[in-house]
């Protein structure tokens, strides 16, 4: 069987067999499989949950090459492979197998990253870097809304930092016909909450002022849950909860921004006589391309035949493949899967199989002649 239609029967077994974040254990399985059973010059080493197979020359320049395997929740609580990471996987696995045995004068580092959706997973690998000496990462993003095969890349960020955070307050409870005798959580669930509305607003990658602080770009806020007692009513609850996904052009605004909340938060909790505490999860540094590498790379892509076009501004998404981008010269490409095909983590989205070879191809011609940005 040739090996494109290999990789593609890989992207449907993993298609068919979903795991979320940081519950992968099968899909690491059929990941080493494939690539035991396609090459066989290749040094496979298994981390806790993640893995990568090292094509080593002994060389003194080593090239890193990222896909993550994790699949995301639909609304009934399912795993799907809504963001196509699947395909990414197939491609990395693809382009192991086609450069397996070849001498390309640079190691190879294909490494597979499980929990991206969640922001976990990236940040557990980043040992790799100087474990094998990584002095360029490339990744890629299979995308709806642009032509099959076209590739789309800038320099700078190309994804927003982000964080879940939440607001935990508590009062007490009483009487639903006595509330003055408790301390309802509510009300200041609900002057925060309209506190932050105008950061639910999108107008442009533009500097902007809230409450008591100026920031440098982009800051956008999204109410994501909110909960206040239970539904008993005879009673006026004593705890609610807020949860918000933060998010913003540059990461350090995002510290700005959990300050100024916290801030509101303690200081009109205080005059209640409420208790407050937070809590912060899968933060997202922003993902920025290499200046020097993306201008390298523009001249190499026409040397090879691509379909490209420079990205005019950052996706509001985020991508937690910038933990490895902070630390080696990158570049993250987004990959056409068609300007009709569904959206991902939409219910209709499935990555597209004509894509892989575009993927496989982009990432094989990096590899064998290289990018030079000095």
């Amino acid at each position: 069987m040739p090996l494109l239609d290999k990789v593609i029967d890989f992207r449907h077994e993993l298609h068919a067999n979903p795991e979320p974040s940081m519950r992968e254990t099968e899909t690491r399985v059929r990941i080493k499989q494939f690539l035991q059973e396609n090459t066989t010059n290749l040094k496979i080493v298994e981390k806790d949950r993640w893995l990568y197979a090292l094509h080593d020359e002994g060389s003194e320049e080593t090239y890193l090459f990222r896909a993550d395997f994790d699949a995301i929740l639909n609304e009934d609580g399912s795993s799907y492979h809504g963001c196509g990471h699947d395909g990414h996987t197939a491609i990395l696995a693809g382009l192991a197998a086609t450069l397996d045995g070849e001498t390309l004068g640079r190691n190879i580092v294909f490494l597979f990253q499980h929990a991206e959706e969640t922001g976990e997973g990236a940040i557990e690998t980043v040992s790799v870097i100087e474990e094998t000496g990584v002095d360029k990462a490339f990744a890629l993003h299979g995308f709806s809304g642009i032509p099959l095969g076209e590739l789309r890349f800038r320099p700078g960020i190309n994804f927003c930092a982000s964080t879940g955070f939440k607001v935990k307050l508590k009062g007490v409870q009483s009487h639903a016909s006595q509330p003055e005798k408790g301390i309802n959580p509510a009300y200041l669930m609900s002057e925060l909450t309209l506190l932050l509305q105008p950061l639910s607003e999108y107008n442009g990658f533009e500097p902007i002022k809230w409450h008591d602080r100026q920031f440098e770009n982009l800051v956008m806020t999204t109410v994501v849950y909110q909960r206040l007692g239970e539904k008993a009513f005879g009673v006026s609850p004593s705890t609610a909860e807020l949860g918000l996904t933060l998010r913003a052009y540059y990461e350090k605004d995002i510290d700005q921004l959990i300050e100024s909340i916290a801030n509101f938060v303690e200081t009109e909790s205080s005059k209640r006589n409420i208790q407050c505490d937070f809590e912060q999860l899968e933060r997202f540094p922003e993902t920025k391309s290499d200046h020097d590498l993306t201008e390298a790379i523009q001249p190499l892509l026409d040397e090879w035949g691509f379909q490209w076009a420079i990205e005019q501004q950052a996706y509001r998404g985020s991508e937690d493949f910038g933990h490895l981008a902070n630390l080696v010269p990158s570049v993250y490409f987004s990959l056409g899967l068609g300007e009709d095909h569904p959206p991902g983590h939409s219910t209709e989205f499935e990555f597209v199989d004509e894509a892989i070879q575009y993927g496989i191809r982009l990432f094989e011609q990096i590899a064998r002649h290289g990018v030079d940005a000095n």
